[in-house]
C-alpha cells in the first residue's frame, strides 16, 4: 500500500491555516499590550522615596511644595522664607537660634523666654496682661508708668 503524501492545503481548513500562520504575531501583540498596561499601572502611582542620609537643597523652583511626613523633619542649617508662612499647630513649636521678625499681625502668646531677648522697635510696643520680671531692669529714656512702691 502506498500512502498519499500529506498536503496542508487539502487536509486542513482555511481558518486553521490562518490561525497557525498568525499565532506568533498575535502572541507578540498581546504580550506588548500586557506589558504596556503593567507599565502604565506602575508609573501612574507616585514612587515612595526614603531619604536616609543628608539632603542639600539650594533652591526650590516650584511655587508650592507639599511635604507629607509621619515624623517631624529636622532641618540643619539656614532656612530663608521670602513670603508669608501660616503655621497651623496645636502644639508648641520649639525655636532654637536667632529669629528675625519684621511684623506681627496677630496676637502672640509667649509662655516662657529662657534667654535674654533684645527688642528694638521704632514705635512703642503695646503689652497687655501680666509681666513678671526677675532680676535687674535697665531703662533708658522717659517712662510714663505708675509703680507701686514696695515697703520692706
Amino acid at each position: 500500500m502506498q500512502s498519499k503524501p500529506f498536503t496542508q492545503k487539502e487536509d486542513t481548513p482555511l481558518w486553521l491555516q490562518v490561525f497557525i500562520v498568525s499565532r506568533w504575531p498575535f502572541a507578540l501583540v498581546i504580550s506588548i499590550g500586557v506589558l504596556s498596561a503593567t507599565a502604565l499601572q506602575l508609573l501612574s502611582r507616585p514612587i515612595p522615596i526614603r531619604i536616609v542620609g543628608g539632603l542639600q537643597v539650594d533652591q526650590i523652583a516650584l511655587p508650592t511644595v507639599d511635604i507629607n511626613a509621619e515624623q517631624p523633619l529636622s532641618v540643619n542649617g539656614d532656612v530663608a522664607v521670602k513670603n508669608g508662612v501660616t503655621i497651623n499647630s496645636n502644639k508648641a513649636l520649639p525655636i532654637l537660634g536667632q529669629v528675625l521678625v519684621e511684623e506681627i499681625k496677630g496676637s502672640v502668646s509667649v509662655d516662657e523666654i529662657r534667654t535674654p531677648v533684645d527688642v528694638v522697635n521704632s514705635s512703642p510696643l503695646q503689652v497687655q496682661g501680666r509681666v513678671n520680671i526677675d532680676g535687674k531692669v535697665n531703662v533708658e529714656g522717659s517712662v510714663g508708668a505708675s509703680v507701686k512702691p514696695k515697703i520692706f
